[in-house]
Formats: C-alpha cells, sequence, structure tokens
C-alpha cells in the first residue's frame, strides 16, 4: 500500500504534479478550440446607448469636476489679487492720512499764529489810542 502524503509538505505538491504528468493527453480538435474563442464574442453585453461610458456617474462626475476646480482656482486668484489690492489701498490711505494730519497741524498753528496777531493787534491799537487820549487832553489844558 501506498503512503499518503502529508499536507503540509512539499511532497503533496510534488506528487500531484506528477499524477497530472502520468495523465495521458490529446490535442484539442480545432473546431473546439475555435468554439472556446467565439465564447466571449458572444456572449458580451450589449450595453443601450444610455448606458454610454459618457452617460456613467464617474464620467459625468469628472465632466462636472474639471471646469468647477479650474473655476474655483480662477476665483481663488481674483480673491488673491482683490485682497493685494485691498491691502495697498489701505497702505495708501494710511500714508495720505498722516500727510493731512501734518498738514492740519501746521495749518492750525499758521491759523492760531494769524488770529492771535490778528486779534492782539486791534486790542492794543485801540487800548493804545485809548490810553492816549487822556493824556493829549491834559497837555493840552496845561498849555
Amino acid at each position: 500500500m501506498t503512503e499518503k502524503p502529508d499536507l503540509h509538505s512539499d511532497e503533496w505538491e510534488q506528487v500531484l504534479q506528477q499524477a497530472l504528468a502520468d495523465l495521458p493527453t490529446e490535442p484539442m480538435p480545432a473546431s473546439l478550440q475555435n468554439e472556446l474563442q467565439r465564447i466571449p464574442r458572444d456572449h458580451a453585453e450589449r450595453h443601450p446607448w444610455w448606458r454610454a461610458s459618457w452617460l456613467r456617474p464617474a464620467f459625468a462626475f469628472g465632466v462636472i469636476a474639471v471646469p468647477l476646480a479650474v473655476a474655483l482656482m480662477a476665483q481663488q486668484q481674483q480673491i488673491q489679487r482683490q485682497e493685494q489690492q485691498l491691502a495697498q489701498a489701505q497702505q495708501d490711505l494710511a500714508i495720505a492720512l498722516t500727510y493731512l494730519q501734518k498738514a492740519n497741524e501746521q495749518v492750525a498753528s499758521q491759523m492760531a499764529a494769524s488770529i492771535g496777531s490778528g486779534v492782539a493787534r486791534p486790542v492794543t491799537d485801540t487800548t493804545i489810542q485809548v490810553i492816549e487820549k487822556p493824556l493829549d487832553t491834559t497837555r493840552e489844558y496845561e498849555l
């Protein structure tokens, strides 16, 4: 009696390979070869026009997603340009306000000086005239 090979060893595979090699073989007839090759063509799935690859969800998603991604990138670039322009405008406005503040300070000091001297001169002139009049009148009496 023959010994059974162990299923967990390489010996089992060798015995199987030997048994397959010992089987008699005959060439396959050409007609059978042709029939076997025709099976995939005869039983291929026929898809209706509405199941074409361009109508499938993955393709439709790709057709929609690509232009959407391009539009979003263009929108993002436009937003970045607008943010840069806004930052530049803020900087320009800060500089302009600084110049206006300095000009305002200079004009205010010049106006204060002009108004102060303009108010002070008539008051002093009038006061001097009033003070001189009694002196003039008293001089006339003395003479």
